[in-house]
């Protein structure tokens, strides 16, 4: 039991750094670009995603976005309210705050 449960800590520990990792490049890829908008293109390359993930990110407004007749630009807070609305807390992160 004791070793089920110290693989777990380890598991979930190793994706949280894993996560923390991921957010740490995102965010200097936007901050190093100084840029105001991104495209579709970019987002999808950012969040690894396909465009018919962003799409319907869009339609079911999980992600904020500009639209300019076809085509569709976010903010750089478009992407990190992203991150807030869909952060779902961890085991470690939910008992550290008891």
């Amino acid at each position: 039991m004791e070793e089920k449960l110290e693989y777990r800590l380890t598991y979930l520990t190793e994706t949280l750094e894993e996560m923390k990792r991921e957010m740490v490049r995102i965010r200097t890829i936007l901050s190093n670009s100084r840029k105001t908008h991104y495209t579709n293109q970019e987002v999808m390359e950012l969040l690894q995603i396909t465009s018919a993930t962003l799409k319907k990110w869009r339609d079911n407004k999980i992600i904020g976005y500009s639209a300019v007749g076809n085509s569709y630009f976010y903010t750089e807070k478009d992407i990190e309210n992203f991150f807030k609305n869909n952060h779902k807390k961890s085991t470690y992160e939910i008992e550290k705050e008891k």
